[in-house]
């Protein structure tokens, strides 16, 4: 590329401007007095390379600061940002109760919780924990994140039959040849309750067994479970 004159560029000092990008640039100095001038050249610099702006914006986390973790399941919270930053445990009451791997917050390792038996600052089930977005610049945002552990409604112990109202035989006018029912009565218990009859006889009428309730049974009942 031909030597080019910088219009305008008479002072000592002069500016580099976008244009002179990938240029090299040189000053000729011309001295002048009574007797005469002379000049020469000052040594190149350059190539000129491009002005460096510094990143000073801070990066914006976009992943919520929110999140709901049933009790017994592991915690997978993905941190998000709007550029690639790194990610630390910044803070927080429950700050111990948590780690990050990669990009996700989880329970210190990889651990769960129990509703029944909280062990944030407060025991309210609802820790909180300030996480870290760092960027290549080391412009830096933070957030607080609150996570909630919720209940799960756990299966208690099988409830064996309880008698709530008594077996009864519906005909109290029995015949030889005449078939009887007995009604199985009312049971309380897990269901499904299945009845097993067993038809006994004596010599003489006797006060039948007392049930569960205190009324008389006449019958002999086994209550199974499947």
């Amino acid at each position: 590329m031909p030597d080019e004159l910088i219009p305008g560029a008479t002072s000592s000092t002069y500016i580099l401007q976008p244009a002179d990008v990938g240029r090299f640039i040189y000053c000729r100095v011309t001295a002048t007095n009574v007797a005469g001038f002379a000049s020469v050249d000052a040594a190149q610099v350059g190539p000129i390379a491009p002005i460096v702006i510094a990143d000073v914006t801070p990066p914006t986390i976009t992943s919520v600061a929110t999140v709901t973790n049933v009790e017994n399941t592991v915690l997978v919270h993905g941190l998000t940002a709007n550029e690639t930053v790194s990610w630390t445990i910044d803070g927080g009451t429950d700050a111990g109760r948590f780690e990050i791997v990669g990009s996700t917050l989880r329970w210190l390792g990889n651990g769960t919780k129990d509703f029944e038996a909280p062990d944030d600052s407060n025991l309210d089930n609802v820790y909180d924990v300030q996480v870290r977005a760092t960027d290549g610049s080391g412009n830096i945002s933070q957030q607080i994140v609150i996570v909630t552990v919720t209940d799960v409604v756990e299966a208690g112990l099988p409830t064996s039959p309880t008698l709530v109202v008594s077996p009864f035989i519906a005909d109290t006018t029995p015949e030889s040849g005449v078939p009887l029912g007995c009604d199985p009565g009312v049971w309380a218990g897990d269901a499904p309750i299945t009845f097993h009859f067993e038809w006994h006889k004596v010599e003489v009428d006797t006060p039948p067994p007392v049930g569960a309730t205190g009324t008389p049974v006449g019958l002999l009942l086994t209550i199974t479970r499947p």
